[in-house]
């Protein structure tokens, strides 16, 4: 089963070690909002009637977290929204 919701970055907090030199992070942590619209015929709105609720959180570390908060600091400036997925893994 895969259940799909869809979601905007709602907020990007940043640590006290965080650095923002080039290739290099300290940790910051990503809230997800999930998306609404009131016009029944907006695709947010069938998301927001069918996706389960709750709250979403990423701690993003180190320099493999680097490109990734870049993503979201993006996603967040433009007020875009995403789909987040979620698949059972195989074993």
């Amino acid at each position: 089963m895969k259940v799909r919701a869809k979601v905007s970055v709602g907020s990007i907090e940043r640590y006290r070690n965080y650095r923002a030199e080039p290739g290099t992070t300290g940790d910051v942590r990503v809230t997800f909002a999930f998306a609404y619209r009131d016009d029944p015929q907006h695709e947010n709105k069938q998301f927001w009637e069918a996706t389960p609720m709750g709250s979403l959180q990423l701690q993003l570390s180190g320099k493999a977290g680097v490109g990734a908060i870049a993503f979201f600091q993006r996603m967040f400036d433009e007020n875009r929204e995403m789909y987040l997925d979620f698949e059972e893994a195989p074993q």
